[in-house]
C-alpha cells in the first residue's frame, strides 16, 4: 500500500510539473508612430506548449476617436520558442484606424 501511495504522490507531482502552460503576446504592427486614417493592426497572440480544445475568446475593443474591426474569430496559425519550449497558438488581429490625432492608450484586455 505504501508503494502505491508514494508512486500516486510521485505521479501527480509529474504531471503538475508538466502541466500546459499558456502566453499571451500583444504587439502594434507597424508601431506607435501613426497617421491619422492609417490602419495598424493590434496582433495578439495566443500560445500554449499543450493544445487548445477551442479558440480563445477575446473581447470587444472600443476606442473613442477610431474605428476598430474586432477578429471575429479569425486567426492564424504562429509557433515560436520561449525560454527553450515551443509554444503553438493562434494570433487574431485588431485593424485599428484613427480618425483623429490624438494619444490613444488600449486598454488590459482579458483573453
Amino acid at each position: 500500500m505504501n508503494r502505491g501511495l508514494i508512486a500516486l504522490m510521485l505521479f501527480s507531482g509529474l504531471s503538475w510539473a508538466d502541466a500546459p502552460q499558456l502566453r499571451v503576446q500583444a504587439r502594434l504592427v507597424p508601431g506607435e508612430d501613426v497617421v491619422v486614417g492609417e490602419t495598424l493592426k493590434l496582433q495578439v497572440d495566443v500560445l500554449t506548449d499543450s493544445w487548445f480544445t477551442h479558440g480563445a475568446t477575446l473581447p470587444e475593443l472600443s476606442l473613442n476617436g477610431a474605428d476598430v474591426l474586432a477578429p471575429n474569430g479569425e486567426a492564424s496559425h504562429v509557433s515560436q520558442s520561449l525560454q527553450g519550449k515551443t509554444f503553438s497558438g493562434l494570433r487574431y488581429t485588431y485593424r485599428i484606424t484613427p480618425q483623429r490625432a490624438q494619444h490613444v492608450s488600449i486598454p488590459a484586455l482579458t483573453v
